[in-house]
């Protein structure tokens, strides 16, 4: 069954020879579509209804079958119901629709979309922003799954820009293209944030304990040293009063088997109180590359 229609009785027309116009169009709220075979309807009525016959020299070369309770038909081979297949031919098979500018303050990153769509075989609608002087694919209907994906940064470049130029490109043949319902679709555009400051909780060290180093490791997953920049301090004293930085440039070790690397800061200190707090801050230059911490860690030293 490829699609249903309900008409009610006064969507029903009489039909006068000739005049197309007069015809009772069953209208299906989404197309149906079908490869080159054969297919056949079915009309099923209450009431009084005459449906228009074809024969001799009009006959269409179908058949024509009538049920007055649904199971037992009576076919006809020399008769066949005067009907019409209405059907699109498309004289133009590629479309460039242009859309509403993507627009968020600060700058985007990514963009989501989300719109109903009817999408044929050998067909296809691709959205694209204009960036770096090109159009960039960020969306395709349906997903190719042979389609090398355009990198965010390709598309949106540092995720600064906070206005792109934005289209949809319908791509078909003669008798079928893309139906896209955009007056209930939506796009979300979005960005991470560029910047973290992580505050630790506040350690308290045994009042026996002699200690005057801090050691301090975060592990960081896709670390890259030429767009994130990373610094670290400790509060410490009674009140947390004392800041205290880093005694130099931190260690930064790989991770084996784990794309990631751990940083480690050392802090040299005279505490006045039992108790200190870690703050590490961190920054990326392009927030389509933005800082994944994995863990924290800090220990006191003797």
């Amino acid at each position: 069954m490829l699609a249903t229609k309900t008409l009610t009785a006064d969507a029903f027309k009489k039909y006068q020879a000739g005049d197309v116009e007069t015809m009772t169009r069953f209208v299906f709220a989404v197309p149906a579509f079908t490869k080159r075979a054969r297919f056949g309807y079915i009309t099923s009525v209450t009431g009084q209804v005459t449906i228009g016959q074809a024969s001799g020299d009009r006959f269409t070369g179908g058949n024509s079958f009538e049920s007055t309770d649904g199971n037992l038909f009576v076919a006809s081979i020399l008769n066949d119901h005067a009907f019409a297949v209405e059907y699109c031919d498309f004289r133009l098979t590629s479309f460039e629709a242009r859309l509403a500018n993507l627009n968020l303050d600060g700058g985007i990153q990514n963009v989501d979309i989300n719109v109903p769509a009817t999408v044929p075989d050998n067909c296809s609608a691709k959205f694209r922003t204009f960036s770096g002087g090109s159009w960039k694919q960020v969306a395709e209907v349906p997903e190719d799954p042979n389609a090398v994906a355009t990198e965010t940064d390709e598309v949106f470049g540092n995720g600064l820009t906070a206005t792109y130029d934005f289209q949809v490109v319908l791509s078909g043949n003669q008798w079928v293209m893309p139906v896209l319902d955009l007056g209930n679709s939506e796009a979300t555009v979005f960005r991470s944030d560029d910047d973290f400051h992580h505050i630790g909780i506040v350690r308290d060290v045994p009042g026996a304990t002699v200690w005057t180093k801090v050691t301090a490791r975060v592990r960081i997953a896709g670390y890259d040293a030429a767009r994130h920049t990373l610094d670290a301090w400790i509060q410490h004293g009674a009140t947390l009063a004392t800041q205290k930085l880093k005694d130099g440039a931190p260690t930064v070790t790989p991770v084996p088997g784990n794309n990631a690397v751990d940083v480690e800061w050392t802090f040299t200190v005279d505490p006045t109180g039992d108790k200190y707090q870690l703050h590490v801050t961190g920054e990326t230059n392009n927030i389509a590359f933005p800082l994944t911490i994995i863990q924290i860690f800090s220990a006191v030293e003797d």
